[in-house]
């Protein structure tokens, strides 16, 4: 049965579009969250939750434009009957590694967020104790 599927590789113009796309939406949002993070720009629970909708959005829609994460793979995260090693997907996109990478640069910001969160999170439940 040939089901006769014919894969889009984008031109230079759109790999171009999509970037311009990323900067327009995503670069400002990670600002945002990692002024937050930083406390510098106090943000609503519902603006952080906006900000990060639109960071998921960004990453679902141009997320096979976008470089791997590089360093070290963590092995046996979790106990599975399936191999969770890393596989190397091919997209048919070289990746511009000229470029700001931004699966790097979401990465630090989340892990900027979540180290704020922990630590807001860990007071307020010591403030209860006392």
């Amino acid at each position: 049965m040939d089901l006769q599927i014919q894969w889009h590789v984008p031109s230079a113009e759109e790999v171009t579009f999509v970037f311009y796309v990323l900067d327009l939406l995503l670069q400002p949002e990670l600002q945002r969250l990692q002024s937050h993070a930083q406390g510098e720009q106090n943000m609503s629970r519902d603006d952080v939750l906006q900000s990060l909708c639109i960071v998921q959005h960004c990453l679902l829609g141009a997320g096979s434009m976008l470089p791997p994460l590089q360093g070290d793979p963590v092995p046996d995260l979790v106990h599975s009957m399936v191999s969770l090693e890393e596989t190397t997907l091919h997209t048919g996109v070289e990746y511009d590694y000229t470029r700001e990478n931004y699966r790097e640069a979401v990465y630090k910001v989340m892990r900027q967020l979540l180290r704020e969160y922990q630590f807001v999170s860990k007071l307020s439940s010591e403030k209860k104790f006392f």
